[in-house]
């Protein structure tokens, strides 16, 4: 039997309705993701939530949106979750700070990148933690932001800090990654040995084709997906979200580098990646152990200048604290080529650092072996085992460590 041949009008709706079922079936998948994130935070690359969290700044490079809170899911938390939440002028605090302190309470302003803003809820960030021990006497400004290195720790300072007036501000140097490009593209050094620093503000490119596709990836949950799918299958490719942090000289170091940031990008976040790039290179190594002195000297005169307490919380890593916890890093560590996991690199940049600080006559409130120490006598981890972040655990060692740093000095 011949079958009955489709007329143009029954061709026409056909196509109409395939259109409309996909569509719907789109309609719905984003429908639900959405309410899905609502509750729970991303559960794809490029979501929305994650993408209120940070806006550009035009010095700075980023900086916390504010009134933003986010939920994300967290196993190794011990609710299951945290949430992270920034107030009216985007700091890690549940209350809204007033530009000037309040009369008889010390202002403490804490900068850093994701050692201090913390992957916890706001109260269980060291800076917080430091304000509860206080009882009342500090008002305690976490500023810390995720991924910021030593030039925005200063341009933050200068553009924003300045005006909250506060009476000590104190500088969570983190020794895993704080080193490697300490003065960014911003400061230059001169044939003349002087430096110069880059305070101009500039064009983000919010029209590139890059920020569409990131918008698009953003809003539009499906496509964010099949991007995802396409290039981790058909492709074999990285992703939007991840072309951005992709280092390497030539595509079989940028692939190495890849393949470890998928393995566990905290691990290489958090201390191999520093290692990994200056490890084997003494030129770059001192000219990022010079450029931390000179941003470090500008801030202590800065500092100065506005007669406020300048002292740096020197943070350590995962490797110096738990060198037997790192076993995931082992893997890590192989998929970039290097030969071991140890802390002896972390434990140069340390020595470096603290002898160039004793160097700049710069106030440095050690915390590693209130850690080690903590670790020993409870068995129990101050880092987190898939991330390399401090834990609740960790971050409160922390928090009463510079408490009673602070004090000891105040008494001397």
């Amino acid at each position: 039997m011949r079958r009955r041949r489709l007329t143009r009008r029954e061709v026409t709706f056909r196509g109409l309705l395939l259109v409309v079922s996909g569509a719907t079936a789109i309609a719905l998948f984003e429908v639900a993701v959405y309410a899905i994130e609502a509750g729970y935070g991303p559960v794809l690359p490029g979501g929305p939530r994650a993408a209120v969290y940070h806006q550009g700044d035009a010095v700075v490079g980023k900086r916390h949106r504010s009134h933003v809170t986010q939920r994300y899911t967290w196993p190794e938390h011990p609710d299951g979750h945290l949430v992270i939440a920034t107030n009216n002028l985007g700091l890690r605090e549940d209350a809204s700070t007033a530009t000037s302190p309040e009369e008889g309470v010390q202002r403490v302003l804490a900068i850093g990148d994701s050692q201090t803003d913390g992957l916890v809820n706001n109260s269980e960030t060291w800076p917080n933690v430091l304000e509860a021990a206080s009882q009342g006497r500090q008002e305690v400004l976490n500023a810390g932001v995720s991924g910021y290195y030593m030039w925005q720790y200063y341009l933050w300072w200068r553009t924003r800090g300045v005006e909250l007036d506060p009476a000590v501000v104190l500088l969570g140097y983190f020794v895993g990654n704080d080193l490697m490009e300490a003065g960014g593209t911003r400061l230059t050094l001169q044939d003349d040995g002087s430096w110069t620093l880059d305070e101009s503000a500039r064009d983000l490119g919010s029209s590139t084709r890059g920020a569409w596709i990131g918008f698009f990836r953003r809003m539009c949950r499906s496509c964010s997906l099949a991007s995802l799918m396409i290039n981790r299958t058909i492709r074999q490719a990285p992703t939007y979200e991840e072309l951005g942090h992709i280092r390497g000289e030539g595509p079989e170091e940028r692939a190495r580098h890849l393949a470890a940031l998928r393995y566990c990008l905290g691990c290489v976040w958090q201390s191999l990646e520093q290692r990994w790039l200056l490890e084997g290179s003494s030129q770059r190594y001192a000219r990022e152990l010079e450029a931390t002195a000179e941003l470090l000297r500008r801030f202590r005169e800065d500092a100065r200048s506005e007669g406020t307490r300048f002292a740096v919380v020197l943070l350590p890593t995962k490797l110096q604290v738990e060198p037997g916890a790192a076993s995931r890093g082992e893997r890590a560590a192989e998929l970039l080529g290097m030969e071991d996991v140890g802390a002896a690199f972390d434990d140069r940049v340390y020595a470096d650092v603290t002898s160039l600080l004793r160097r700049l006559e710069i106030e440095t409130i050690h915390v590693r072996e209130a850690l080690e120490e903590e670790h020993i006598r409870t068995g129990e981890p101050m880092y987190y085992d898939a991330d390399w972040h401090l834990n609740v655990a960790g971050l409160r060692v922390v928090g009463e460590t510079v408490g009673s740093a602070l004090t000891e000095s105040h008494h001397r």
